[in-house]
């Protein structure tokens, strides 16, 4: 084995350790940053309800929808600020 070969294999190696060595605030917004491209391209497809001449829709219709959506929104937000605080009880 050459000497440039071994070079090649060390480098190769240091590359995988350094792939292995992610923290976990990288695999979180490496798959947040993939979660949330998901959800942009499925609200662009939602988004193509909105032609007229396909579909025929109401306001209302409209509101529950986007209603929908926000409260989805609110709950999945909380999740990241929730404590265990907010599970006691307590007289108010």
């Amino acid at each position: 084995m050459t000497d440039e070969s071994r070079r090649d294999i060390m480098e190769d190696e240091a590359m995988i350790a350094d792939d292995v060595k992610e923290t976990k605030s990288d695999k979180f917004r490496k798959t947040a940053a993939d979660k949330v491209n998901k959800i942009y391209k499925l609200l662009d497809q939602l988004g193509t309800l909105s032609n007229k001449s396909a579909y025929d829709y109401t306001d209302e219709d409209v509101n529950k929808i986007f209603s929908a959506l926000g409260k989805r929104i609110e709950e999945t937000k909380k999740k990241f600020s929730k404590s265990d605080k907010d599970d006691v009880f307590k007289f108010e």
